[in-house]
């Protein structure tokens, strides 16, 4: 007996047969996808990070760099991070909500002081983005530290920074492309600081504090808002600003013009000490005749001026007292209920170490400010 097929039941047998052959290349063909779009992202990325080593050294950073290697300690390639760029890979909001610290040594290996004060400004301040700037590409995280602080505080963000991209379209591009900054080398990174501190507020808005000036409560205060140092001088260790801040603008045009290579500070609190004396002498008065009005907001610079016990309110002459054993033995609070922060003055105190239990000032204000920090900094040593 023959079976014969109708031309309808042909059909129907290749439309199965087809459509079983289509799911079966359309199956291959996703897992394909899948698998392709795997291995280009590993290639991509192994690609990146091949560039991000083998990087030709800008001239800014060739030269920080060549001047503080010799400084720096043999890192474990496996622990090495290498750091997101600001700019490039991610933006701050203009929102004036941003906290900004900055260390333009091409530091790899910032010190425990450094991380510190990172910490202290994003425990306190839970609603603000605090940025670590650093000129170096990479950062080295043997000690498991930089990975904790990232996980306990979802508002910090540690980032490389290329300086020519960053100051490009501001007053201190010119500045920085004349290379005066570098010429005496004394203060090279101290000079940028001054400079990325004030573009960075000037971008974005908010806080910027040195690396070694500790917040120690969140910050209520109202922005651009300055304090005094010393009596004659408005430090810029601390200072909050909305961004686009018209006054900002007017800084970064002073220090291109009155930057002289050598002098320290020149482009820091004298620069703005001396514009705000310039902006403000004749209907305010000179700015040291405005010392013992303080809080005293400033109409024609759009900003307050606070007393040093707001941002410094241990002068630097008597910054040892931070290290002195049981200087801070008084409830930490107490000392330093009106303070928003603590300015240690490192370059005066630098060669001054932290004794772990001592209840010096600085030994209380870690273990309350910077718990973290403070646990890694005394793990193997009592002191850091």
């Amino acid at each position: 007996m023959r079976l014969r097929l109708s031309p309808r039941g042909v059909g129907t047998l290749l439309s199965k047969k087809t459509f079983q052959m289509m799911l079966m290349l359309l199956t291959v063909v996703l897992v394909a996808v899948v698998v392709g779009v795997g291995f280009l992202h590993f290639i991509f990325d192994a690609l990146y990070r091949s560039v991000v080593k083998t990087e030709k050294p800008r001239w800014w950073r060739q030269f920080l760099c060549a001047s503080e290697s010799h400084h720096q300690p043999q890192p474990d390639t496996q622990n090495i991070i290498t750091l997101t760029q600001i700019m490039r890979d991610v933006n701050p909001t203009r929102n004036d909500s941003n906290v900004f610290l900055v260390d333009t040594g091409c530091n790899s290996h910032p010190k425990y002081r450094a991380w510190c004060t990172v910490e202290s400004w994003a425990r306190q301040n839970p609603d603000l983005d605090v940025w670590f700037l650093l000129t170096s590409l990479t950062i080295d995280d043997s000690t498991g530290l930089v990975n904790h602080l990232l996980r306990q505080y979802k508002n910090l963000r540690v980032v490389g920074t290329n300086l020519d991209l960053l100051l490009r379209g501001t007053p201190v591009y010119h500045l920085f492309k004349s290379k005066k900054w570098m010429i005496e080398y004394t203060w090279p990174a101290q000079l940028l600081n001054d400079m990325v501190r004030v573009c960075v507020l000037w971008r974005w808005g908010g806080f910027y504090s040195d690396t070694d000036a500790m917040c120690t409560r969140t910050h209520t205060l109202p922005l651009n808002a300055v304090a005094f140092e010393s009596e004659s001088v408005i430090g810029t260790a601390v200072l909050t600003f909305t961004s686009q801040h018209p006054t900002l603008w007017k800084l970064m045009k002073a220090m291109d013009r009155n930057i002289i290579p050598g002098v320290y500070s020149i482009i820091g609190p004298v620069a703005l000490t001396g514009l705000l004396d310039n902006l403000c002498g004749e209907t305010e008065g000179s700015i040291s005749s405005l010392y013992h009005k303080t809080p005293i907001t400033s109409t024609c610079a759009n900003l307050t001026i606070y007393p040093p016990l707001y941002f410094y309110p241990i002068r630097h002459q008597m910054s040892k007292e931070f290290f002195s054993a049981g200087a801070g033995a008084i409830s930490f609070k107490e000392m330093f209920s009106s303070s928003y922060a603590l300015h240690m003055w490192n370059f005066f105190s630098e060669d001054m170490v932290v004794r772990a239990g001592s209840e010096s000032i600085y030994d209380q204000a870690a273990q309350f400010l910077c718990p973290i920090v403070y646990s890694r900094a005394t793990l193997h040593s009592d002191v850091f």
